[in-house]
């Protein structure tokens, strides 16, 4: 007889911990959003509205794009990461409440910065990943 447990808790305990760092991660990720459009657009958005927008724009995006990549093998992500791209662009133009020009280049800053820091940091965890697994096939 075989018997499938889930463990309640371990679930749970690892979705909260998926939302806290989602969030975390949010709040660092817009303070140079904020900053930049401080800084060099001219225009005031408060801190808030841009954490909002990040946080939306980043949850759609990862929920799209892993859509995307679980049902094409990959083959699909850069449509993925252009409407994730798209996705972006109207978050921060509705949350934001701001033009679409400053939109527009709001969402290319983002995805500049993600491209900087986040991305590497993917690929070196997917390494990782890539790794263990062999090691255990070993």
């Amino acid at each position: 007889m075989i018997t499938l447990g889930i463990d309640i808790l371990g679930v749970g305990n690892m979705i909260l911990s998926f939302i806290m760092f989602w969030i975390v991660y949010s709040f660092i990720f817009s303070i140079p959003i904020y900053l930049f459009s401080e800084r060099f657009l001219n225009v005031y958005i408060s801190f808030p509205r841009i954490f909002a927008a990040t946080l939306v724009s980043g949850f759609a995006s990862f929920y799209i794009n892993g859509i995307i990549a679980y049902y094409s093998n990959y083959e699909l992500y850069i449509f993925g990461i252009f409407i994730a791209f798209i996705i972006d662009l109207v978050s921060y133009k509705y949350i934001t409440n701001v033009s679409w020009g400053i939109a527009f280049v709001i969402a290319i800053v983002a995805t500049l910065l993600f491209a900087i820091f986040v991305f590497p940091f993917l690929l070196i965890m997917s390494g990782f990943v890539i790794g263990i697994n062999t090691f255990n096939r070993l």
